[in-house]
């Protein structure tokens, strides 16, 4: 029972941190749409998810809509309504039943927190555009594998989705008889697939890519950080956890044209986020270009663990023990000015 009554009052905690750090939580996650460039390059990107929207946004076709519709469908881009990724961002799921009034009105208070701080709709609109990418090139590449004719980086996408060759050629069939290719674009409409097995496959292959691309934290957080109370000294680091296997290991065994595109587009969307998180809390930006990459990079999420380790090392040492030293970059980062 103490321990019980423990962990209640560190889930109260928990929700109190999320509606007192949490309120910029769309602008710092901008870098997110990085995370679809690093897996498929800027030419895919811009194909099959951007073109799409802007043709959407003019008006000029409704197909970008109607892939928001089958993806919700499919259980992808429903941020709004499920909340999944930001309870696993903040560490605030719902292990105990609330019992007091203050725990329900905290824990009420933390789903739509969301909302206000626009980390919902952000999320499903960069999960909608990351799901266009992932199934448009996983489906060109069951059409490679089904007629023999797919490249070495095509399989080994298959691969990772845990696509078997005879499984590509199933998939690529199911789409041929219930799916179709509009204004461009593939709407797999796997509500029409014959085949349920393909269907299943295909729709946990694109799951899978899109958690990957728009970083939804799971299974990679230390145990520690499932303990009821010690959880609360790792809230808000499932993200950091997450990155390090997913943007700083996967992409370091890569090492091709795509990540380096990934990397590029990400400092600048890091860039663009320090601008904007000063901005609206009236600070001025640096004027050293050393200092735009420092926060850039935090920002991203680019080296997981190694990042959260120098940024504690140098709030400890007062700049003292500080990596970033390298390319004189001196101003504190912004993301931990409150950190004690």
């Amino acid at each position: 029972a103490p321990l019980r009554n423990a962990a209640r009052a560190a889930a109260v905690l928990k929700n109190y941190n999320v509606l007192t750090s949490m309120g910029s939580a769309a602008l710092s996650s901008l870098p997110d749409l990085a995370g679809t460039i690093f897996r498929h390059g800027l030419t895919s990107t811009f194909r099959d998810a951007y073109a799409p929207f802007f043709s959407f946004l003019t008006r000029q076709s409704d197909v970008w809509q109607e892939a928001g519709r089958q993806f919700r469908a499919m259980g992808i881009a429903v941020e709004s309504t499920l909340a999944s990724r930001h309870h696993a961002l903040t560490d605030t799921l719902d292990t105990y039943h609330p019992q007091s009034r203050l725990e329900r009105t905290m824990q009420w208070a933390t789903g739509k927190f969301q909302f206000a701080n626009m980390l919902a709709p952000w999320t499903d609109f960069a999960k909608i555009n990351a799901s266009l990418v992932a199934s448009s090139e996983i489906l060109r590449a069951t059409k490679a594998a089904a007629e023999g004719k797919a490249t070495a980086r095509q399989l080994r996408t298959l691969g990772e989705s845990g696509i078997e060759p005879h499984m590509a050629d199933r998939v690529w069939k199911a789409f041929e008889t219930g799916g179709e290719v509009r204004d461009g674009v593939h709407l797999p409409n796997t509500a029409d697939w014959a085949d349920a097995e393909a269907r299943r496959v295909f729709e946990g292959a694109v799951a899978r890519d899109v958690d990957i691309a728009v970083i939804t934290p799971g299974q990679e957080k230390p145990l520690w950080m499932s303990h009821p109370i010690l959880s609360v000294l790792g809230q808000f680091k499932s993200f950091t956890a997450a990155a390090t296997e997913r943007t700083l290991i996967s992409n370091l065994q890569r090492r091709d044209a795509q990540v380096l595109q990934g990397l590029i587009f990400s400092l600048g969307l890091g860039m663009l986020s320090y601008k904007l998180n000063e901005v609206t809390g009236g600070t001025p930006t640096s004027d050293k270009p050393q200092d735009w990459v420092k926060e850039a990079i935090s920002r991203g999420g680019l080296l997981g663990w190694i990042e959260e380790g120098n940024a504690m090392s140098s709030k400890m040492t007062r700049g003292g023990v500080d990596i970033y030293r390298l390319i004189g970059a001196d101003k504190p980062l912004t993301r931990y000015a409150s950190r004690p």
